[in-house]
């Protein structure tokens, strides 16, 4: 019997920089452009790939690696060398880039929660390519522009969309893809400095502007006189209006009023209510500090636009204001005049005035009800999920050490 060919797709230590989008989810399991990095690694390697997570998250994002299985770096950006190199490796060979485990092929079955070290491996080769990498999370906002253009290609190469209405204007040669069931009326696709694409049953209402490049994924609604400034990723089931730059939005949350959102990335099933908007730009033209979960403070990301992480099931109420590089955790309700902190932890509830523990059981009650609103639940292994970050982030529920 022939090995498997499949490729898992690990979490490294270094994932936990990417708190809180990393808390529910395996890294792969990410969206920087059109496509998660899953499924964009599935595409250049073309064989199937699977998240696996060795640590921390529960359910099935931890797999059993078998003889055969290729064992890849989920911080890792494809390169043609790095492919290339992967996918010339042998059974019990490992990959190594400044004595740094990126790649590695299963000799034997290996222990589904111990983290890969290149000692466990048979053989080593060194890959003298320049290597980059995701190292914090502002990265996925720098690299977005890339992943964009590539995923949109592959619409572009080769495969037939629906027409547009007549009743839309077109500006550009830079190439739009409508799937199947997209529906656009009225608006101005914007093409010239990236293209746009449409995901299956998605609408586009009457007076939306959208610059691209911009990627709206499948069951998306775009509301009337939407101002779209690529690049943006909006994954499946999102709703947005206002204005929104720079972003990504990894699927079923909503943004759908007047407000604005730039260099931000949301989790999954979070809603900002009307005229919430964020500073991506501090008044001074300064670098933006973020707030790092290992290290628990702020760190200076060197960049000068940095706006809301915010993580899954989180919420905001109307005329919420965050300040430049604000990160916000899972399941917290964030409302009240002010700018609130610029680290909300987990599963908090309040604002600027103050901040409370949001118990448990209330926001698993709130999960499942917006969750049924799009007929869909909670999985066990999701729940399980929330109520491993809920207990693991326990402690940083110090509402007098909130920073600010």
């Amino acid at each position: 019997m022939s090995s498997p060919e499949r490729v898992l797709i690990f979490d490294d230590p270094d994932c936990g920089h990417f708190y809180p989008l990393s808390s529910t989810r395996p890294f792969a399991h990410l969206r920087v452009g059109a496509c998660t990095l899953l499924e964009v690694w599935q595409r250049v390697l073309g064989l199937p790939c699977t998240a696996h997570a060795p640590q921390g998250l529960v359910g099935t994002f931890r797999q059993k690696p078998a003889s055969g299985d290729w064992l890849l770096n989920a911080r890792l950006l494809p390169s043609p060398e790095l492919i290339s190199a992967v996918l010339a490796l042998q059974p019990g060979e490992a990959l190594l880039s400044q004595q740094t485990l990126i790649a590695a092929r299963c000799l034997h079955s290996f222990d589904p929660e111990k983290q890969p070290r290149a000692q466990d491996f048979t053989a080593s080769k060194t890959f003298n390519e320049p290597v980059k990498w995701f190292e914090r999370l502002w990265d996925l906002l720098r690299h977005q522009n890339q992943f964009l253009n590539s995923d949109i290609a592959v619409y572009l190469d080769g495969r037939e969309g629906l027409s547009l209405h007549p009743s839309n204007s077109v500006l550009g040669d830079q190439g739009f893809f409508l799937n199947s069931g997209a529906n656009v009326a009225a608006s101005v696709l914007d093409c010239r400095e990236g293209p746009i694409y449409v995901g299956k049953h998605s609408e586009i209402m009457p007076g939306a502007l959208i610059r691209g490049p911009v990627a709206i994924g499948d069951h998306c609604v775009v509301k009337m006189g939407a101002k779209l400034y690529g690049p943006l990723s909006l994954g499946p089931g999102c709703k947005v209006g206002g204005e929104l730059s720079h972003s990504i939005l990894l699927g079923h949350s909503n943004k759908g009023h007047d407000g604005f959102l730039g260099h931000s990335v949301l989790g999954e099933w979070c809603n900002l209510g009307a005229d919430t908007n964020t500073s991506n730009l501090k008044n001074d033209y300064g670098k933006v500090k973020l707030f790092n979960r290992p290290s628990a403070a702020l760190e200076d990301s060197q960049q000068t636009f940095l706006g809301l992480f915010m993580g899954d099931h989180s919420k905001a109420g109307i005329n919420t204001m965050f300040n430049t590089g604000t990160v916000v955790g899972v399941c917290s309700n964030v409302f009240g005049g002010d700018f609130p902190p610029k680290h909300i932890p987990s599963f908090s509830w309040g604002g600027a005035e103050s901040l409370v523990e949001h118990r448990f059981d209330k926001a698993l009650e709130t999960a499942e009800r917006v969750m049924a609103r799009r007929e869909m639940s909670l999985s066990l292994e999701q729940k399980a999920v929330l109520k491993e970050h809920f207990e693991l982030s326990s402690g940083e529920r110090n509402m007098e050490k909130t920073i600010r």
